[in-house]
């Protein structure tokens, strides 16, 4: 005897429930997903292909973790001055605090620490610098050395992590996608 039990799909489960995440992103330059083979020979394709094995990978064990579709890509212009990898999990986005608490820099004697926690419409970013600033001294305008940021829109939460954008920008990326 046969017994065949069908069951229905859990909810939120489907394919068409993944968050989707573009072959491409427009910032100041285009970005173009790391996993992509077209134009690619020889070594390039297999560190393509390994990058897309990685991703999903990845999204499969967020998808573990948090029981909801999830979807990572890495991101890089030609020069490779602008990286970026998102991650987007189907749940909603909670309290967001990377690298820990926000840090007062004056307390520390700085106008600036090398990271800070910082709100940018709706998302948060954590900013990374590479030198601290001390008090009394011009906070040079330049790239941050890295940021990390969420933004939760539709039941989703988007992540960036990146480095050539600053937290405006990284943000408008997460606000695009989520669109």
């Amino acid at each position: 005897m046969v017994l065949t039990v069908l069951l229905p799909e859990a909810e939120g489960s489907t394919d068409s429930d993944a968050p989707k995440l573009p072959d491409t992103i427009e910032v100041p330059v285009e970005l173009t997903a790391m996993d992509l083979t077209a134009g690619k020979s020889g070594a390039e394709v297999e560190t393509a292909e390994t990058q897309g094995e990685l991703y999903a990978k990845s999204a499969e064990e967020l998808e573990t973790i948090f029981g909801a579709k999830a979807a990572v890509r890495s991101y890089s212009d030609e020069q490779q001055q602008v990286q970026l990898t998102v991650t987007a999990v189907a749940v909603e986005a909670g309290a967001y605090t990377p690298a820990g608490p926000p840090v007062d820099a004056a307390l520390l004697g700085l106008e600036r620490s090398t990271r800070e926690l910082v709100k940018v419409g709706e998302g948060v970013c954590a900013v990374y610098w590479s030198q601290p600033v001390a008090e009394g001294e011009e906070i040079p305008d330049e790239q941050p050395s890295g940021l990390q940021c969420q933004l939760g829109a539709d039941g989703t939460t988007w992540l960036l992590e990146g480095v050539g954008l600053d937290p405006e920008e990284a943000i408008e990326v997460l606000e695009n996608l989520a669109a």
